[in-house]
Formats: structure tokens, sequence, C-alpha cells
């Protein structure tokens, strides 16, 4: 009898975890709704989106002594100020025969100087078979998910340049630079290419293509980058010969974001960018069903593991809850990020960490209407409950 007392209350134990799991789902799917159609929650959303915990892994990576990555080199145009100064330094660079020059500078008008705009455009089209001009995407249209306006240089229509968007990715205006797009969607042509993705295919050959797992997180990696200035490209001819060369300002204060790994210009989260595509091209994304599967499966132990912790230790109870799911989410997070940076695996975490952070919710829920019920209906079944009175 005691053998089968305890089977029976086991049995009722993992039922009664399944029916928490399934109120949770139901809360899951009110609070989607309600997000979806109430901007006050907006934020909220946006927050559980913006996985912070890999800030830690990236800072845990870094040291002072870098590994110099010599395929991607940068050339600083900071402190040039005319457009024959630039156009003199793409000579220079197109001389050392680059693989791919990619060009993170727009001139959206013609300057009151003819020759300057002429010496500019004559460098760009010498250069043209390997160069990535900047464009920039504009007027996102939230109900059609694509941009209205695409804004080029004015020498869009002198040639047949190659143009990669150079918009930085951010979950909310001046947040932290954690992911960036490999295309976008545009109410007037194609779909456009980023910059780094178009360079990356460029340098390794491959032909630019719309994936499913769109949006990648940049690799903060502990690498740096040589850094040319203008001066010396004709002097070192062998730093760029073959190369990925990425021109733009390193210093400008208007082109500087927020990084995990500190204040970075926007040229060298390009770089970093296009090193994440040349690192991790092909990536498979975990499906739908098994990141339901997934997020049940830990959903469901942890109802589980904080049963026993409310038995266990009744007094700290909330204090080991809260121990357990740091442990669980900073684990989770990592093992992602792990999947993605060594085998090109791209795990969806949004529903399992909603869910994992409105699993207690659920709970209170399932024990508020079991007890209520059994008040009330004065019913075995309510009372024979794990979480009855």
């Amino acid at each position: 009898m005691g053998i089968y007392h305890k089977l029976k209350k086991w049995r009722l134990l993992h039922i009664e975890h399944l029916l928490t799991c399934l109120v949770l789902t139901l809360l899951i799917g009110l609070g989607a709704a309600v997000t979806v159609n109430l901007s006050i929650f907006n934020p909220l959303s946006r927050a559980l989106s913006d996985f912070t915990m890999t800030d830690v892994y990236y800072e845990m990576q870094q040291s002072e002594n870098k590994e110099l990555y010599t395929d991607i080199v940068l050339v600083d145009v900071t402190d040039l100020r005319t457009r024959d100064e630039i156009a003199a330094t793409i000579d220079d660079v197109n001389a050392c025969k680059p693989r791919v020059l990619a060009i993170d500078l727009m001139f959206e008008r013609p300057s009151a100087d003819m020759a300057e705009d002429a010496s500019l455009v004559t460098a760009l089209e010498a250069g043209k078979d390997h160069e990535v001009l900047a464009c920039k995407l504009t007027n996102y249209d939230p109900q059609k998910d694509a941009f209205q306006g695409n804004l080029r240089s004015f020498m869009d229509p002198v040639a047949d340049f190659s143009f990669g968007y150079c918009n930085v990715y951010q979950q909310h205006t001046g947040g932290t630079v954690r992911q960036f797009t490999l295309s976008q969607s545009t109410t007037e042509e194609d779909p456009v290419f980023s910059m780094p993705y178009l360079a990356a295919c460029r340098f390794s050959g491959e032909t630019p293509t719309a994936n499913s797992v769109n949006v990648r997180p940049v690799i903060y990696g502990n690498v740096d980058f040589p850094v040319v200035k203008p001066a010396d490209v004709s002097v070192h001819p062998e730093l760029l010969r073959d190369k990925l060369v990425m021109l733009g300002t390193m210093t400008e204060e208007a082109d500087m974001h927020i990084t995990p790994i500190g204040k970075l210009s926007g040229l060298k989260i390009q770089a970093f960018s296009v090193l994440t595509c040349l690192n991790n091209g092909k990536v498979n994304k975990m499906s739908m069903a098994a990141c339901l599967l997934l997020t049940f499966l830990l959903c469901y132990i942890s109802a589980f593991i904080g049963y026993k912790l409310m038995k266990w230790s009744p007094g700290l109870y909330t204090l080991w809850l809260k121990l357990y799911y740091l442990v669980l989410v900073s684990l989770l997070v990592w093992l992602a990020f792990i999947c993605f940076v060594k085998f090109g695996y791209y795990i969806p975490l949004a529903i399992p960490l909603v869910a994992l952070a409105l699993l207690e919710t659920g709970r209170v829920i399932y024990i508020w209407a079991i007890r209520g019920l059994q008040k009330k209906t004065k019913l075995k079944l309510f009372s024979k409950s794990i979480y009855a009175l």
C-alpha cells in the first residue's frame, strides 16, 4: 500500500507540474496579445528581447594581448578634409590591389567644387568591380516591415556601383549595438544587403542571398584589426594586397556607438560584423517545434525544482529560486552563444526566456485557483493537490 500511495503521489505531482505549464502557456498567450496591442508594454518587449548576458561573455574574452586579424584592414580617413584627399587615398588603396574595398563614407550631395567631385568619381569608377559603397535606408514602415527610402551618394547614376547599407542595428535608439542584419526589404526595390554581409560575400567569393536567420549577433572576439593612415597606404602595400580593406573614420564622435566591449567607431563595428559573417556564414536555425519543446522541458524541470525548493527550504525559498533562475538563464544563454559561435547553430531564446520569467507567476495563479476551488467546492479532488491548504 505504501508503494501504491507513493506512485499515486508521484503521478499527481507530475500532472500538476503539467497543469502549471498549461497555465504558463495561457499566461504567455495573454501577455503576447497585450504587448502587441498596448504600446505601454513596448519597453518590456524590448527588454525581454535584449540579451545582455552575452555582454559578460564578450567582456570575459577580452585581454590586453589581442589577436591581430590581418585579413581585414582599416584605413582611417578621419583627418582628411577634402574629397580630393579622399579620392587620392582611394587611388592609393586600389593601387595596392585589395580583394575588396568597402567604403564606409557617404557623399549625399555634390560639393561646390566640381573638380573635387570629378576626381572622387574617377577614383571610385576605377575600382568599382571590387568596391562596396555605403548607403543608408530611411523611413522604416512598420506596417509593411520595409524601408521606404534608400539614400545613396550623389555618384549613384554615374556607374554600376555596388551599395550596401551601413545602418546600425539597435534594439532602441542610443542602445548597445549587439546585432546586425544581412538584408532589409524596401518598398522601391529588391532586398538590399548590408555592407558587412556584401563585403564578406565578395571576399569569400559567395553570392549574397536572403537568409532565414537575418538578424545576427556581432561576435566581439578578442581580436583587433590593423589600422593604416592614408599617408602609409602606399608605403606598405603588402598590408592591403588581397585583403578586405574598409575605409572610413575611426574617431569621428558622430559615428561612435556603445558596444559590449566599450565605445567603438561605426567602422570597427562593421569590421566585427564582417568577421562574424566570414566565421559564421552558414547558420542553421532551430525549428519552432524544437524551440517549443525546449521551452516545455525547461519549464517542466523548473516547475519540479521550484516545488522541491519550496518544500526543502520554505523560509529561504524565494532566495534559492532566484539563484536557480540566475544560474539556469546564464547557462542557457552561454550554451546558445557557444552553439552559434562554434557550430553555426542559432537558438532563438525569446520564447524560453519569457516562459522562464513567467513560470513562477503561472505557479502562483495555479495555487490560487486550486486553493480557491478547494474552499468553495470542498471536493476531494482539489484537497489532494500538492498545493492544497
